[in-house]
């Protein structure tokens, strides 16, 4: 019987991380009934109302299958020695998460940044809860240091109206444009495309599937920073090497 239903394309989980690294270190440890229901959740701890985001992390992960029974990826999880458990698991989170890991580095992007790699994945308003438990896991996986975001804000804060306004600036029109396209450009940070590029392959191989990934990967962080602007209509005018613009102006 399937106890969830499969996960779409563009889904990405948000159930608490605590919740998530309970249960997986729970198995490493001492094991866990099969097939993973409701109730056996319950028995360790994970309340019936964090079942269905819980298990669908679980499926996300690729340790569970629908119908909850264990995959050899939990069973090597099981398996793996205490030094070799942190490893075991970020193979799998690096898996799981693959798309994200081509456009952020968790150790060592802000997350602002980590959270605009989730843009893409529903449901929207879970995007905070998505990044927190894949911050989580990273760190159950040592794949970042623990704690390395806790003082780091995921909402980005709302600016205080009792905030005393900036006076205005006396300087012309014609100078506020030229230091406004100025700190445009200074803003402009390409180190988004930097990271997608940094994860061509080594050895100038890979699969169909992942080179389709890397260009998503790419266009999506292309389509973020850099607006389209379409060209000038020229139709009708004529440069100086035109015949036509040298007949009119012998």
């Amino acid at each position: 019987m399937t106890i969830t239903k499969p996960l779409t394309e563009n889904y990405m989980p948000y159930a608490p991380a605590k919740s998530v690294v309970q249960i997986i270190r729970r198995y490493h440890e001492r094991g866990l009934p099969e097939p993973l229901t409701p109730e056996v959740l319950q028995q360790v701890g994970i309340p019936a109302s964090m079942f269905s985001p819980t298990f669908r992390t679980l499926l996300f992960l690729d340790l569970v299958d629908e119908t909850g029974m264990k995959t050899v990826k939990f069973e090597n999880i099981r398996r793996s020695a205490s030094d070799d458990y942190p490893a075991t698991l970020a193979a799998i989170v690096r898996e799981a998460y693959a798309y994200i890991f081509m456009i952020a580095d968790p150790g060592a992007d802000e997350i602002s940044a980590i959270t605009d790699a989730f843009r893409r994945y529903d449901p929207a308003n879970q995007r905070d809860k998505m990044v927190r438990l894949f911050i989580g896991l990273c760190e159950e996986a040592e794949i970042v240091q623990a704690g390395i975001h806790q003082a780091k804000t995921i909402r980005r804060p709302r600016a205080s109206s009792s905030q005393p306004r900036s006076p205005k600036s006396v300087t012309p029109p014609a100078a506020e444009t030229v230091v406004s396209s100025s700190d445009e450009t200074l803003d402009l940070d390409y180190r988004l495309v930097s990271s997608i590029v940094q994860q061509l392959p080594r050895n100038a191989q890979w699969t169909s599937d992942r080179r389709q990934r890397w260009l998503d990967a790419m266009t999506s962080a292309i389509d973020l920073l850099i607006d389209i602007q379409e060209e000038p209509d020229l139709i009708g005018t004529a440069s100086p090497s035109d015949p036509a613009f040298q007949t009119q102006n012998p």
